[in-house]
């Protein structure tokens, strides 16, 4: 009787661990993009927008590091768009590919003097 509680036990925790890992995955599909501010402004009302969608962060204080995963619909590139804190607009575009299930990171740095560093580290992934 303890043997077969035991291997019962054994089951359920392995099944368990399987359905957690398919979560994980499931939920950090796509590409990890992050958005660091390196300047002395509050940037409010970021947009980050990519084929088929876009993700919004309220605000992105000085010094401070935002990140979520986009997973676009097909071909895409990046556009931030977002206002500083006296109120101007602001756009770019970041210069790069990618498209649905890709995986890897494209880190986001906003400079002072109105520009934009971005490291890019991505790959096509093919999951279905």
């Amino acid at each position: 009787m303890r043997r077969k509680l035991f291997s019962c036990a054994i089951i359920v925790l392995v099944v368990l661990g399987l359905l957690t890992s398919l979560a994980y995955f499931h939920w950090t599909k796509g590409v990890y993009v992050s958005i660091s501010n390196n300047t002395e402004k509050t940037f409010k009302q970021i947009d980050i927008v990519y084929t088929g969608g876009s993700t919004r962060i309220a605000s992105l204080e000085p010094n401070a590091s935002y990140g979520q995963y986009v997973n676009p619909h097909g071909e895409s590139d990046l556009k931030i768009e977002c206002f500083d804190s006296s109120g101007a607009s602001h756009s770019y575009t970041v210069d790069t590919y990618i498209e649905h299930n890709y995986s890897g990171s494209i880190h986001i740095t906003m400079e002072p003097d109105d520009k934009m560093s971005v490291v890019e580290n991505t790959k096509a992934t093919f999951w279905f």
